[in-house]
């Protein structure tokens, strides 16, 4: 299945629907189908809480500026501003932003330099 996955991935696909041997069709959601994409981890620089929902604002090695979701107890406690955050996403869209991103942890093992070079 990894297999498969990666070589979707490299067609222009997002991921895989997988579903369970006899189900019958539905529209919409369903308890036999099964979604596997491939998830990313990235690093990005935390600028400040975001304003407008549970997220932080922050830049990305490529200059653009994104808003990555994360939890109440991360949003109520944020890093501190310049603070490195490794964030998992989908993959990038068109105009180079992160696709559905979400904070993970700090990192504190390396610099915005290191990152950007």
């Amino acid at each position: 299945m990894k297999e498969e996955l990666e070589n979707i991935i490299l067609r222009g696909g997002e991921g895989l629907i997988l579903r369970k041997t006899q189900s019958i069709y539905h529209i919409g959601r369903s308890n036999s189908l099964l979604k596997v994409k491939k998830q990313v981890d990235y690093e990005v620089k935390f600028l400040q809480k975001s304003s407008t929902g549970i997220s932080f604002d922050c830049l990305l090695p490529n200059g653009l500026k994104e808003k990555i979701k994360c939890g109440m107890s991360d949003y109520n406690s944020p890093p501190l501003s310049g603070d490195i955050l490794s964030v998992s996403h989908f993959g990038f869209t068109q105009n180079g932003n992160l696709k559905f991103p979400y904070f993970m942890r700090v990192r504190f093992d390396v610099s915005w330099k290191q990152i950007t070079l």
